[in-house]
């Protein structure tokens, strides 16, 4: 059972990453002035600013939702193990 927890734990960090990745590209490409700032910016900074250059896309609450799965699974896999032990 913890395996197939830490496999999902894996699963969305890898799905966070790329989503942080996505959002990057298409603030580049859309305000192609500040190229190498968005490299610099916190990841905060990016998801606000991607949510506000693009109002209608959900990137911004799928990966909230990522984060807090994220979290929630990161908890029932410490549980599991402490009480393995």
């Amino acid at each position: 059972m913890a395996v197939v927890f830490f496999s999902i734990f894996v699963l969305v960090a890898i799905a966070m990453i790329c989503g942080e990745i996505v959002m990057q590209i298409q603030l580049t490409e859309a305000f192609q002035k500040e190229k190498n700032r968005w490299r610099e910016r916190r990841r905060r900074d990016v998801a606000e600013a991607y949510h506000d250059a693009f109002p209608a896309s959900p990137l911004p609450l799928v990966r909230a939702v990522i984060f807090w799965v994220l979290l929630t699974d990161g908890a029932i896999l410490w549980v599991m193990i402490l009480k393995s032990h």
